[in-house]
């Protein structure tokens, strides 16, 4: 074995926990914020499912080497982003 060989999987591992910090604390903070405006609770628990979900497939699919899995982890990631985002910014209060 080479050492590029050797040092794929920790390439891998790095890759997925530097993916996680970037996205991880923008969504939390979000979704945070989304609380703070009122939100109801199924909306912030729906919210926290996605993001999880696809946080959890996108490790898989970094460290299994599977695109797909990776893909749709980060779609999942994008859509629980999105959704914080556009209850923040239309503003829609629940009384």
């Amino acid at each position: 074995m080479t050492a590029i060989e050797l040092g794929q999987p920790l390439r891998r591992h790095t890759s997925a926990q530097g993916n996680f910090v970037e996205y991880g604390p923008l969504a939390l903070i979000g979704m945070g914020l989304v609380e703070v405006h009122a939100a109801p609770t199924w909306m912030i628990l729906a919210m926290v499912g996605i993001l999880s979900l696809g946080r959890l497939l996108h490790a898989m699919g970094v460290l299994r080497g599977s695109a797909p899995l990776g893909g749709l982890g980060m779609i999942l990631t994008y859509v629980a982003l999105a959704s914080a985002a556009l209850r923040l910014v239309l503003g829609i209060r629940y009384q």
